[in-house]
């Protein structure tokens, strides 16, 4: 076999293996394979001419630049950012590509949570898991509400709250935050569609989910969230190389 062929497919194989890493959320070992592989295939792209070669490599490095961005933004993907919405919400339209309505559902599930906690951190420095009762804004925002929600969410340590999907909005309603006050507008429509999620085999049900009921919640999550399709990583088709 052709050496320089030899090495395509060795990094056609390194990157395949970096897909699934990703696809697994396992984003530091995604962002090291792709790198490593990456330099091999641009090397071949640039002396074999191969096009399909050269799109896969702009591709791929379309992909690095996000990962890239979202390691940064996230310290070492570890803190919620705007790209785990992204990652999350990418992930969902593969499943649903691939006829898996109730794991694709259960991430935009997952993602209707998740822009919450977003905000919490992005805006306030507030972990939706573990929030300071000694904090300012938080006294001020539980002085606001009523006494029950401290006591339901309050943690076994007694000194923070831990909060879930429908309580994060209301504690962001509650922080005068305008997504917390959208939420509560629309929160017929909202919770119509999670319902459908409620009842799922994955959730509390024994329904199994369709592509309607998953259409129904990406138009809901899409607009509430503000964010557009083409703003989410797309994984590329790897080629079949000639012999």
């Amino acid at each position: 076999m052709d050496p320089a062929l030899k090495r395509y497919l060795a990094a056609l194989s390194g990157i395949s293996e970096a897909y699934r890493e990703w696809d697994k959320f396992d984003h530091k070992s995604a962002y090291r394979n792709l790198q490593k592989s990456v330099n091999e295939l641009t090397v071949y792209a640039e002396c074999s001419g191969d096009i399909s070669a050269v799109e896969l490599t702009n591709a791929v490095a379309c992909n690095l630049d996000f990962l890239d961005s979202f390691k940064q933004a996230s310290l070492e993907y570890k803190e919620t950012c705007s790209y785990h919405v992204l990652d999350l919400l990418s992930n969902s339209l593969r499943r649903a590509k691939e006829n898996k309505y109730d794991d694709a559902i259960a991430r935009l599930y997952r993602t209707l949570e998740m822009i919450a906690q977003e905000r919490l951190w992005t805006g306030y420095k507030l972990n939706a898991s573990n929030i300071p009762l000694e904090n300012k804004i938080v006294i001020k925002a539980l002085l606001s509400m009523n006494p029950w929600f401290k006591e339901k969410h309050i943690r076994g340590d007694s000194a923070s709250l831990e909060l879930s999907l429908y309580s994060d909005y209301e504690f962001l309603k509650a922080l005068g935050d305008e997504l917390g006050v959208q939420y509560f507008i629309r929160e017929k429509e909202i919770r119509q569609v999670l319902d459908a999620r409620n009842h799922s085999i994955l959730a509390h049900g024994s329904r199994i989910l369709d592509k309607n009921d998953f259409d129904r919640m990406w138009k809901l999550v899409m607009d509430f969230s503000g964010l557009v399709e083409k703003a989410l990583p797309v994984f590329p088709q790897l080629p079949v190389p000639c012999a």
